[in-house]
């Protein structure tokens, strides 16, 4: 923990996720806090039940991508698989109710470091029938990406930024779209921050053109595809859209999504989500600096 959270970064990220959620188990990472580490003592017997929930067959995918003899496969997921019995555990996940308001975490750092900003915003769930994740990922290339009138301000013209990336990453439950920026003069973190939620408005108010639109989505599709060059890359494609929904179709089927998106969805989508009231900020100056 101490080894991955020296990064502001991972603890901006972890801050982000506490301050956002409240109900939904979406609010702790992978890693967990530290005061759930510090207790790991404490915890043995529950560590023995969560290995007994999860570690079943219903949990479980094995995808081979290759030159492999398929007889053979089978024969050893027979023999190593066959024996492993489902659980009976029903997951009950708490539901995330609306955030009501604007939530702003200021955080210090001991060590060396330029201004940092994250902001998040209570996004979508991964679907492939709903289309409002595709849309979110066209509003990150829209907004975010290096081609965007917003990095082209904030990194090459006035260059008050390292970087500007905005994005959502897939997940079951409505997930957080997330924009990470660092500043390199503490003078111009109000501005920068305005800029970002000015572009965030611009994609609310005026409707991308529909050659602007194919030239993004043609992007998105094709530098997927371009992706898929190697056993490993589509091992871990596949295995991604299986997580989500246990069918490895979901691909084609999201996929189909993008190709129906207006500029009309756009700019609903952007209404729905990028409002002040479902915005969760976290600021990090160095710590004694101005």
């Amino acid at each position: 923990y101490n080894k991955s959270y020296s990064s502001p970064f991972m603890t901006m990220y972890e801050k982000l996720r506490e301050a956002a959620y409240e109900k939904h188990t979406y609010k702790h990472t992978t890693m967990g806090f530290i005061k759930d580490i510090l207790d790991m003592p404490n915890q043995y017997e529950y560590s023995i039940k969560f290995f007994d929930r999860w570690y079943r067959p219903e949990n479980c995918v094995v995808v081979i991508v290759g030159d492999f003899d398929q007889t053979k496969l089978i024969d050893l997921a027979k023999k190593y698989y066959s024996n492993w019995k489902h659980g009976n555990y029903t997951l009950q996940v708490p539901v995330e109710p609306p955030q009501k308001k604007e939530k702003v975490i200021n955080m210090t750092w001991k060590s060396k470091t330029l201004p940092m900003l994250a902001i998040g915003y209570h996004g979508a769930a991964f679907s492939t029938t709903d289309i409002d994740m595709p849309t979110l990922d066209i509003i990150s290339q829209l907004t975010f990406s290096q081609t965007s009138p917003l990095y082209s301000k904030l990194v090459i013209d006035k260059q008050w930024v390292e970087f500007v990336e905005g994005g959502q990453e897939d997940s079951r439950d409505a997930g957080l779209f997330s924009i990470w920026t660092r500043i390199k003069d503490s003078k111009n973190i109000e501005p920068v921050r305005n800029e970002i939620y000015s572009a965030l408005e611009d994609i609310k108010n005026n409707p991308v053109s529909a050659e602007k639109l194919s030239t993004i989505k043609s992007y998105l599709k094709y530098s997927f595809a371009m992706s898929l060059d190697n056993a490993d890359a589509v091992a871990g494609r596949i295995s991604h859209y299986i997580e989500l929904t246990g069918d490895p179709q979901s691909v084609n089927q999201v996929y189909s999504l993008y190709d129906k998106v207006t500029p009309d969805d756009i700019v609903r989508v952007a209404k729905k989500y990028f409002t002040q009231e479902n915005r969760t900020v976290v600021n990090l100056v160095e710590e004694g600096s101005k």
